[in-house]
């Protein structure tokens, strides 16, 4: 899996870079200055010519009117528009024409283009709170792909998100919250007047490297009602997945106050399909995770409690009382509600990440042999992940570095799988690795640490810090007051 490059958007491109793109699908490109009176001009149109409408400098009623003539004739259009135009109105007018529209935000204003269409619409629909040092971008990141933005403004913000909004879209309002993410979710669900529906988060951006997999979506099966996509913390480098995408008019909708999830109220409509090639991006500041984290816990908190006393066995409203105590370092309390859970849960996902939580937890209260027993326990749930065996091999590196090996060697062989979980990428790329060169170094064994630590820099060229490495083993192995353990393993396991 590749790793993603959280700082790109479609600002990286230029308008000359997006014409590159389609170029070569035509025999000859001709340009089009916009006049308030193109039907008069002598142009003879041709299929095998791409006409591109050089707006940057002109108003945006020229714009319109040339539009509509040329696409008359033909589709195939791109227009380059100011970065000021008014958006709403090319997007409305691009979608009466088309059905569709797709406008690119690029370094050098904004690029619509009336051909290579994606084949069915899309609304962008998100609530969102204090979010000016992101929605903009936000937005932006999903331009080329939606046709239709419906964006609710907690009445609460207190910043200028409503003004930045009201720049992209016609359909920003404010509503009044109710301690409920699902219930702000729906309110925004509930105004879609297109095809698909795509949730997001007011920093949550979409992948720049994705939009050409839009497209397959029409493609996809008609009794498919939510399209799981991959989803990636540049904080931290977690990824999981989650179905942000929905077909309108399934009764598809979010439920629990916190921490949601999203069904159909038709049970032989909740097919999901998975479509990872699709990703976001979940990218927030400091101060602004930190304001969100504090007022999360206590309406997560009393939400979760309040499903408990409604249901004592709702093993969902327990993992997530677990993990609200746990993110404020109340660790036996948290256990407390994983034991619960585990002892009902069916769920191997969400049961092994339960376990991975607990070991973690029994290990800032120094309860190892406990945090081992949960671990060992892993191995029982069947679910593809290699956290596990990772945290084995640290808990073994002091006392028994063989049994460390033969836990991050097996770490190491396992491919990253997506999962509804957020899962540390780093566990499997280059840090199974890692500790493998600092055990073999620790034990003498100079050829195996360099090995690995070789693989890390021809496999994941990108971590840094790993010539240095290189260099300080190779250095050491010239030393000939060294006795080194100069044995090799067979690597064919962990190259695979």
């Amino acid at each position: 899996m590749s790793v993603i490059d959280s700082d790109q958007t479609t600002r990286q491109w230029s308008a000359s870079d997006i014409y590159s793109k389609y170029e070569d699908d035509f025999k000859n490109v001709r340009s089009i200055i916009p006049t308030d009176n193109i039907t008069g001009a002598d142009l003879k149109i041709r299929e095998d010519t791409l006409y591109i409408i050089e707006g940057a400098n002109s108003k945006v009623e020229h714009i319109a009117e040339n539009l509509l003539w040329l696409h008359g004739q033909t589709s195939n259009i791109l227009i380059h528009m100011s970065e000021d135009i008014d958006i709403p109105y090319v997007r409305d007018v691009l979608k009466n024409l088309c059905g569709e529209s797709s406008l690119v935000m690029c370094s050098d204003g904004i690029v619509a283009k009336t051909f290579d269409l994606k084949g069915f619409t899309m609304s962008l629909t998100l609530p969102i709170w204090n979010e000016s040092e992101t929605i903009g971008e936000v937005i932006e990141s999903f331009l080329p792909v939606v046709d239709e933005i419906i964006i609710g403004v907690d009445d609460k913000t207190d910043d200028n998100s409503f003004e930045i909004v009201s720049r992209y879209t016609s359909k920003a309002f404010y509503f009044r919250w109710k301690d409920s993410f699902c219930k702000a979710r729906n309110i925004c669900m509930e105004k879609s007047t297109c095809d698909w529906n795509f949730m997001t988060e007011g920093h949550e951006f979409l992948d720049p490297n994705c939009l050409d997999s839009f497209k397959e979506i029409k493609d996809v099966e008609s009794y498919v009602s939510l399209i799981r996509v991959s989803r990636y913390i540049s904080e931290n480098k977690k990824m999981s997945s989650w179905p942000w995408i929905t077909r309108n008019g399934r009764g598809c909708h979010y439920i629990n106050d916190s921490h949601n999830a999203v069904i159909s109220n038709i049970p032989e409509n909740n097919v999901t399909k998975d479509f990872y090639e699709i990703k976001t991006i979940h990218k927030r500041s400091g101060h602004r995770a930190k304001a969100r984290k504090e007022q999360r816990f206590y309406m997560n908190r009393k939400n979760l409690l309040q499903d408990l006393v409604r249901d004592k066995d709702n093993t969902r409203a327990m993992f997530y009382v677990a993990q609200e105590y746990n993110e404020v370092g109340d660790y036996a309390k948290a256990l407390e509600y994983w034991e619960r859970y585990l002892k009902r849960a069916t769920w191997n996902e969400e049961r092994y990440q339960a376990r991975i939580n607990s070991a973690r937890a029994y290990q800032r209260l120094g309860d190892l042999k406990a945090a081992e027993k949960h671990l060992l326990n892993c191995f029982t749930e069947g679910v593809p992940r290699n956290e596990h065996m990772v945290m084995l091999g640290d808990l073994h590196a002091k006392d028994r570095p063989d049994k460390s090996i033969y836990y991050l060697r097996m770490a190491a062989s396992v491919e990253m799988m997506m999962s509804p979980m957020w899962v540390d990428e780093a566990y499997y790329r280059e840090v199974p690795l890692q500790k493998l060169c600092i055990i073999y170094s620790s034990l003498g064994r100079i050829n195996e640490a360099l090995e690995c630590a070789r693989l890390v820099q021809e496999k994941y060229p990108e971590t840094p810090g790993t010539e240095d490495i290189i260099k300080t083993l190779e250095d050491a192995r010239k030393d000939e007051s060294k006795a080194w353990d100069e044995r090799k393993s067979d690597t064919n396991l962990i190259t695979a």
